[in-house]
C-alpha cells in the first residue's frame, strides 16, 4: 500500500508540476542539514544583517550556519512546543563545538550544532504563527505523531474536519515587522506547512520587501491541481512586486532575490 501511494503521488508530481525558471544570474550558496538546509544568494546585506526565520521544527541547522557565516541577527517564529524547546536547547549550548554529526531527517541533536562562534543574543524567538491575522488560531496536528510540523491550513490531514489541534497565538506580517521594530530584512525564509499562501499576499500587501525570500510551499508536496494553482498565484505575486527567482530545487522549494 505505501508502495502505491508513493506511485501516485510520483505520477501526480509530473502531472501538476509547477513551471518555475530561475532568472537571477546571481551565484547561488546552500548551508543547513541534507534536511533542514536551503539556497540563499550570498549578498552583502547578510553580513551584520537581519534574517526572520519561521518555521524552526527541530532542525536548526540553516539557521545556525547563517548566524556563523554572517554574524547576523536571526528572529525565529514558531509557536510549535517541540520547536520552542529545541530553542532553547540550542540556546544553552552557544560558545559550544559540535560533537556530533547532523542527521538525514528532519530531528537534530542540538550537539550538532557549531556554536562556538556563535553568540545567544543573535537568536530572538517569537512563539507565535505566522499568518495574515493576528489572535488564537487553531494548529492542526500532523497525522504522523512523531512528526513536530503543525499547520494552520491542514493540507497534512486533507483538511479533515476532526484534525486534532492546539491553539496558539498567530501573528500577520504588519505587526511582525513593525511592532517588533525588525527595520530592514535581509532574508525572510518561510517553512510554514502551507500557510506562505496567505503570507506572502498579506506581506507584499503591508509594503515590506525583504531582498530575500526563502518558500517552502508545502502543499506541492501533495501535488494536484488545485495546489498548482494557488503555488502559481503567489508566485505571480512576487515576479510582480519585482523578485527573481535563484533556485528551485525541483519540488517545493523557490528561492526569490529581490
Amino acid at each position: 500500500m505505501d508502495f502505491l501511494r508513493r506511485a501516485i503521488r510520483a505520477i501526480k508530481r509530473r502531472v501538476y508540476a509547477p513551471q518555475v525558471r530561475v532568472t537571477s544570474a546571481e551565484s547561488v550558496v546552500r548551508l543547513g542539514s541534507s534536511y533542514g538546509g536551503w539556497s540563499f544568494v550570498d549578498r552583502p546585506a547578510l553580513h551584520d544583517g537581519l534574517v526572520v526565520s519561521c518555521g524552526l521544527g527541530e532542525d536548526a541547522s540553516f539557521d545556525v550556519e547563517l548566524a556563523q557565516r554572517y554574524r547576523c541577527r536571526i528572529v525565529i517564529v514558531d509557536p510549535t512546543p517541540r520547536a520552542v524547546e529545541h530553542f532553547r536547547q540550542l540556546l544553552v549550548r552557544c560558545g559550544q563545538a559540535a560533537s556530533k554529526p547532523y542527521t538525514s531527517h528532519g530531528t537534530q541533536d542540538v550537539r550538532s550544532y557549531d556554536l562556538q562562534s556563535v553568540r545567544e543574543d543573535q537568536f530572538t524567538l517569537v512563539a507565535k504563527a505566522l499568518t495574515n491575522q493576528c489572535g488564537e488560531v487553531r494548529f492542526f496536528a500532523p497525522p504522523d505523531v512523531n512528526s513536530v510540523s503543525y499547520s494552520l491550513v491542514n493540507f497534512q490531514n486533507g483538511y479533515a474536519t476532526n484534525t486534532a489541534y492546539i491553539e496558539v497565538e498567530a501573528i500577520d506580517s504588519r505587526s511582525l515587522f513593525t511592532e517588533l521594530g525588525l527595520g530592514d530584512v535581509a532574508l525572510l525564509k518561510l517553512d510554514i506547512e502551507g500557510a506562505e499562501i496567505v503570507v506572502i499576499p498579506d506581506l507584499l500587501e503591508s509594503g515590506f520587501r525583504p531582498e530575500q525570500i526563502l518558500v517552502e510551499f508545502d502543499e506541492l508536496n501533495w501535488p494536484s491541481r488545485l495546489s498548482t494553482e494557488r503555488f502559481a498565484g503567489v508566485h505571480s505575486q512576487l515576479m510582480e512586486a519585482g523578485y527573481m527567482v535563484s533556485h528551485f530545487d525541483g519540488r517545493s522549494c523557490v528561492s526569490y532575490v529581490r
